[in-house]
């Protein structure tokens, strides 16, 4: 066997041992993943309904949610499940070929799979129950999910190689996170800020991913912030980050924790 069969054996046996290991014995199973952004959009959608917010786009309520939400819901999805699989892979670094690295490209390969999947039925569903269905550009439209989802699993694999005390790495992950909730576009377009404050979140390279979706979603729209090249660098800056810190055996040096990671 060549070692490019075995790299893809491997892949597919990580990906296929996540989706068993994450939804078997449970009778909602995959649903979860379509179930939480769907209760996301609804909860939002409720608030702008609530404070009368104005579109900044002329499009309805659930597309311009959805197009700014799925990206980042993917882009923390792919995170906290490249952060869980440093647990959860920690005692099979044993066999031959399997390394971080190979686990984190396979949750990582899994993630953007889900991500496609979770925009398709939830544009589908709003087009089903509101006959609107906002497709201007699908290649847009993916490439702004692949790359949330590239930015959450270099994110990832930097944090767990940095810090190898698995308790402080999740810390770490929530402190960076929380923010970028408010920060990225799920409520906004950045032509509606004043100019300082988009000088400032231009160097936000979720708010991008989040900007080309919308562009990809919406003929019409256009953005200062839609350069794939930011998250594109980002990422690449945050694997590099990560495979330095892996070779020197972390900056942390406290033990990991056997303990389920709560994300």
């Amino acid at each position: 066997m060549t070692g490019f069969s075995q790299f893809i054996r491997m892949i597919r046996a990580i990906m296929l041992r996540e989706l068993l290991s994450r939804y078997t014995g449970d009778k909602v199973g995959y649903a979860w993943s379509l179930l939480i952004p769907l209760m996301w959009v609804i909860l939002i959608w409720f608030f702008f309904l609530l404070f009368n917010r104005p579109l900044p786009i002329n499009t309805d309520v659930g597309s311009f949610i959805l197009t700014g939400l799925v990206p980042y819901i993917s882009f923390r999805y792919t995170l906290a499940a490249v952060m869980r699989s440093k647990l959860t892979y920690h005692n099979l670094f044993i066999i031959p070929r399997l390394n971080p690295e190979i686990v984190c490209f396979a949750v990582g390969l899994l993630e953007i799979g889900n991500a496609f999947v979770i925009y398709s039925v939830l544009a589908l569903g709003n087009l089903v129950f509101f006959g609107q269905l906002e497709i201007a550009n699908p290649f847009m439209i993916a490439l702004g999910l692949f790359l949330a989802c590239l930015l959450g699993t270099s994110m990832a694999y930097m944090i767990v190689s940095v810090i190898k005390n698995v308790r402080f790495s999740l810390r770490a992950m929530q402190i960076l996170v929380r923010p970028m909730f408010y920060l990225s576009g799920v409520f906004f377009v950045v032509s509606e800020l004043p100019l300082a404050y988009q000088d400032w979140l231009w160097y936000n390279p979720i708010l991008h991913a989040v900007e080309i979706t919308r562009t990809g979603a919406f003929g019409d729209f256009s953005s200062q912030a839609n350069n794939a090249w930011m998250p594109l660098f980002f990422s690449a800056l945050f694997l590099a980050i990560g495979a330095y810190a892996s070779q020197r055996g972390g900056i942390w040096a406290g033990e990991d924790s056997q303990d389920e990671l709560p994300i």
